[in-house]
């Protein structure tokens, strides 16, 4: 080994691998700015790095064989000894001080140059920025679509920003024209800077204000006119020079893939794009009230993008995701579906490791395939490149919250509303969650700590009504919240009926028999529906009229079924009707199908609890108290579920005091719910009861 390394240095190895790796590092640095200011394929700069590395071991073999001389390029000479006088002890100790400095240079070089990134989880100490809707500076109502598109993808540009807390648009919409000074605003969005602008566009040119404002004293930081030819690269341009003097003065670095991510131009053809920002930005507000509006509009712009570029991945995408949520909270209609897998398919062939496709490929996962696993993980990709875009931020929580992961879904919705400080849905829906999870305390002091009144909004009402129930079994508010939030709903069909269905549910007949009076001069949905007539017939006596239209509509929803395979409604009609009937082996062969469409594993938050709910009532009510309370058993330990007391308020659960092991499921599960608040927040798969008998256990 001692003559090794003397070797080695007598052939100046150590001279030559030191030269040769900062030589490659710069190489690298240089490969990399060309690929940002050329458009060079996504292969460059992985190919330079990979050259440089192979070079390595060639060079070190060239450096052992030959030498340079005053003579010029020689072969070593074998009988050149080393002039070294340093003591045998201190060569050996430089050498090999040497050799581990190399090494570890050498694996930095590699892996270094750009790895993982870490996420960070918690981004509310980060410096925040908010991007005040641009003026409209060429003076028509037609180029208004243009600047708010510019705008709103600047912050899209700025959301890749790891180290950086972008404002959602949602948020600062109402600050447009607004006469309020930025010191006012920064805090009532707290952030750190502001930026605001103009937008002017002139045939085939475009000419774009920006300004960046200190929020704590009101001062202008810099200034800049960017006056460019009107091409999608140059737009593109234009925000990555935004974004790096944003970085540089908010002293924030961004990392290369950051680099290249808001430089590079999603495709050349400035019509695509344009097609592309206006059916995705029409697609956003479609979804942002309910009732929902169809997403058919925003799609022909998207088709039109897309024809216009074929290759337009992130065109893909958004037609993706444009039919994959038309489907899942609109249609039911399994052709969107269709379309909706095809488009997303075809943007992961154009390119697999963008964020709005790792987005659209979530979003098939969480709807239609149900693989809440394979979802979450694509979110979270989409997530690591995007931390501070709210449509992901919403999307990732909605997964987690549907799969069970309740503390991660929280943690989300306070990531979302830490860019969205304005928008109340995802303080509601934080809220929500911490009810339906028991942390009742928790939530009022969340309710009481948040600046705007989401409590007005309707879902919110009934949510707290069905709350307090469940703590104080007081039945006569909850009943006045119901028969309130039923008449509210005017523009939500959706929400009425499943209003309507808790009423002829839970309520005393002659209120539900009320307002289906009340329904024939406003809510012909409601009034038309079989299965509230049905119920209705039941509960007002008549027997055999009950029967016979049930077996009517049973046959009427076979037929939607075979339509309409996904949409789970009909399968919850079907398992209703189906006991109304009274016929044991049809409610059987229906709850069965009901437990296969919507089972507990593949919604843990609303609908599979739902679905156990009909199953345990459609037992009931055939006579099968064993399976029911079985099933009870299992449910009433279970996050998000309704206590004992608000299942006893349900008509088909009439007499289950006198049933056997009534008793013991109070025991166990109590008839009314607990504050959780002081305890430890419910994880994956946990319960808040046990179990109040064994699989083969007798119930007595």
């Amino acid at each position: 080994m001692d003559n090794l390394l003397e070797e080695l240095k007598k052939r100046s190895i150590f001279k030559v691998a030191v030269a040769y790796i900062l030589v490659g590092w710069i190489l690298v640095q240089v490969a990399a700015a060309i690929e940002s200011l050329v458009e060079m394929p996504d292969w460059f700069g992985a190919l330079v790095l990979a050259l440089i590395v192979i070079g390595f071991p060639i060079a070190m073999i060239l450096a052992w064989a030959y030498e340079v001389t005053p003579e010029g390029i020689k072969k070593t000479s074998k009988k050149t000894k080393s002039k070294s006088k340093k003591s045998p002890e201190k060569s050996k100790a430089f050498e090999w001080t040497v050799i581990i400095v190399l090494v570890g240079a050498l694996g930095y070089f590699i892996f270094s140059s750009e790895g993982p990134q870490n996420i960070i989880t918690d981004r509310s100490n980060l410096p925040g920025i908010a991007v005040i809707p641009f003026e409209n500076m060429s003076g028509n109502d037609e180029n208004e679509q243009f600047t708010n598109g510019l705008h709103d993808d600047l912050l899209t540009q700025l959301s890749r920003i790891k180290n950086l807390r972008v404002i959602s648009r949602t948020s600062v919409l109402e600050y447009r024209g607004t006469k309020k000074n930025m010191t006012q605003i920064g805090e009532e969005l707290g952030v750190e800077a502001i930026i605001e602008g103009g937008v002017q566009r002139m045939g085939d040119r475009v000419r774009i204000n920006i300004q960046l404002i200190d929020a704590k004293s009101d001062q202008h930081v810099w200034a800049e006119t960017y006056d460019r030819k009107l091409t999608v690269q140059s737009l593109f341009d234009i925000q990555s020079e935004i974004a790096h003097k944003i970085a540089s003065t908010l002293k924030i670095s961004l990392s290369r893939n950051e680099d290249k991510e808001i430089f590079t131009a999603p495709t050349k053809n400035i019509a695509a794009y344009e097609a592309y920002v206006k059916g995705r930005e029409l697609r956003k507000k479609n979804l942002s009230i309910i009732p929902f509006t169809s997403l058919d509009e925003p799609m022909h712009y998207i088709i039109e993008a897309i024809s216009l570029d074929p290759e337009f991945a992130e065109a893909w995408a958004e037609l993706g995701t444009n039919r994959l949520l038309q489907y899942f909270n609109i249609s039911r209609n399994p052709m969107d579906a269709k379309i909706g897998e095809a488009a997303t398919n075809r943007a992961q062939k154009l390119s697999p490791d963008n964020a709005e496709v790792h987005e659209a490929v979530a979003i098939y996962h969480y709807v239609i395939t149900i693989d809440y696993d394979k979802a979450i993980d694509k979110i979270n990709q989409a997530l690591a490149l995007k931390p501070s875009d709210p449509s992901i931020l919403q999307m990732s929580a909605a997964i987690n919250r549907r799969a069970g992961h309740f503390d991660r879904a929280i943690e989300l919705f306070e990531r979302w509303t830490t860019i969205e400080p304005t928008n109340q849905s995802p303080a509601w829906q934080k809220h929500g969650l911490l009810l339906h999870i028991r942390q009742f305390d928790k939530a009022e002091k969340y309710n009481r700590s948040f600046p705007y009144n989401y409590v007005k909004i309707p879902y919110t009402q009934g949510q707290l009504a069905k709350t307090e129930f469940d703590r104080n079994g007081e039945p006569n508010p909850l009943i006045d919240t119901y028969v309130k939030l039923f008449k509210a709903l005017k523009n939500e069909p959706e929400g009425r009926l499943f209003t309507m269905f808790n009423i002829a549910r839970d309520t005393p007949a002659h209120i539900f028999q009320d307002l289906m009076t009340y329904a024939q001069n406003n809510y012909p949905d409601i009034s038309n529906n079989v299965m509230f007539q049905t119920i209705l017939l039941f509960r007002t006596g008549q027997i055999e009229e009950a029967k016979q239209l049930a077996l009517k509509s049973i046959a009427e929803t076979e037929k939607l079924i075979t339509q309409f395979p996904n949409n789970s409604v009909y399968y919850v009609e079907l398992a209703i009707l189906s006991a109304l009937t009274k016929d044991k082996q049809l409610t059987e062969k229906n709850i069965k199908r009901l437990q296969e469409a919507i089972p507990y594993e593949k919604d843990r938050w609303q609908a599979g609890l739902f679905a156990m709910r009909i199953v345990i009532s459609a037992y009931a009510f055939v006579g099968e108290h064993e399976k029911a309370i079985r099933l009870l058993d299992k449910y009433l330990g279970l996050p998000a579920s309704d206590s004992l007391a608000r299942v006893k308020l349900d008509f088909m659960m009439a007499g289950m005091e006198n049933w056997p092991g009534y008793a013991k499921l109070v025991e166990t599960h109590g008839l009314l719910h607990k504050d959780h608040s002081n305890e430890p927040m419910i994880k994956f798969g946990e319960r808040f009861s046990g179990f109040a008998f064994k699989e083969d256990e007798p119930i007595e």
